[in-house]
C-alpha cells in the first residue's frame, strides 16, 4: 500500500507593507477653464492646460447631459490647433450618458504654442472648444 501525505503550513499572515511615497515630480495642474458649448447642449466640458517638460498635460472633465439627438452614443476626439494652424488629434473616447469623465491627454506642444482645443463627436461634429 502506497501513501501520500500532504502537509500545509500556516506561518499566520504576511507582515504588514511598508507604504513608500514617491517622490512626485508632476507640476501642479493648471486651472481648469470652462470650454464654449458650440450648440451641443447635452456635452459640457471643463480643461487644464499644464505645461511640462515634454509638451502640455491636457486634463478634460466632461458631462453628458439629456440626449445627443445620435441614434447611439457616439465616440469622441479632442484636437488642439497649434498657432501655426496644425492640427494634431490627441485622444479620442466613449462617453458615458449621464456620468462625469476625467479624461488625460497630451501634446508635445507647449502651451503657449496651442491656439484652440476643440471636442469633436465622431463624425466630425465639434461640440467643444476652448480658444486660447
Amino acid at each position: 500500500m502506497t501513501g501520500v501525505v500532504v502537509a500545509a503550513m500556516d506561518d499566520g499572515p504576511p507582515p504588514a507593507a511598508t507604504p513608500t511615497t514617491a517622490p512626485s515630480t508632476a507640476p501642479p495642474t493648471a486651472p481648469a477653464v470652462e470650454m464654449e458649448s458650440l450648440g451641443a447642449g447635452w456635452v459640457t466640458g471643463w480643461v487644464s492646460l499644464t505645461e511640462v517638460k515634454w509638451g502640455t498635460r491636457i486634463d478634460l472633465t466632461c458631462g453628458y447631459e439629456g440626449t445627443s439627438g445620435y441614434a447611439e452614443w457616439p465616440a469622441y476626439a479632442m484636437s488642439v490647433r497649434s498657432t501655426d494652424g496644425d492640427v494634431e488629434q490627441v485622444g479620442t473616447w466613449r462617453d458615458e450618458p449621464r456620468r462625469e469623465m476625467h479624461i488625460s491627454l497630451a501634446t508635445a506642444l507647449p502651451v503657449d504654442d496651442i491656439e484652440s482645443v476643440v471636442v469633436e463627436t465622431e463624425d466630425g461634429t465639434p461640440v467643444l472648444r476652448l480658444q486660447q
